[in-house]
């Protein structure tokens, strides 16, 4: 039972291909469409939230990115596992795409801590580093999120395929 609840994603992402098997579309069109939307939406909001903070909601936009750090570094973690069933090209890819999200995360926590213990005159700068590096953030965990699903998707869809055949 644990597998298939492990496998449950693999399988609704291996559902969705069965349309990109048959040539409508590709498996990295359809990953790359559905992170990337998801991450410009997001982005977008965090974006306009942190840049429209007054000084005096500081601690709660502050707390708000670590958090969201957090559950990036949780997702990080899911990708790792699931990065072990990648083709030897797509892994190295991905491993470039997770050290650039660590690389894009270490810049955020610095402008963060810049952002906790700044005063109110630097905290238009402040708040606008902050917003700066989550995006890039979000983008670098959304890219690495994207090569994962387009890998694990085409092994879906090869595997489907094997079964149809």
């Amino acid at each position: 039972m644990k597998t298939i609840m492990k496998l449950a994603p693999i399988i609704a992402i291996a559902t969705a291909l069965v349309g990109a098997a048959s040539g409508r579309a590709s498996t990295s069109d359809l990953t790359d469409t559905f992170v990337n939307q998801s991450t410009a939406q997001n982005s977008q909001q965090i974006d306009k939230s942190v840049r429209d903070a007054m000084f005096s909601a500081r601690e709660a936009i502050c707390s708000d990115i670590d958090g969201r750090i957090a559950a990036s570094e949780n997702t990080m973690t899911r990708l790792k596992a699931y990065s072990d069933n990648l083709t030897t090209d797509a892994k190295a890819s991905f491993d470039a795409a997770v050290k650039d999200a660590n690389a894009r995360e270490q810049d955020l926590k610095k402008s963060l801590e810049l952002a906790v213990n700044a005063g109110t005159s630097d905290w238009e700068g402040a708040r606008a580093s902050v917003a700066t590096h989550y995006n890039l953030y979000s983008e670098a965990v959304a890219h690495a999120e994207a090569l994962v699903l387009a890998g694990v998707a085409a092994s879906a869809s090869a595997t489907v395929a094997g079964i149809v055949k």
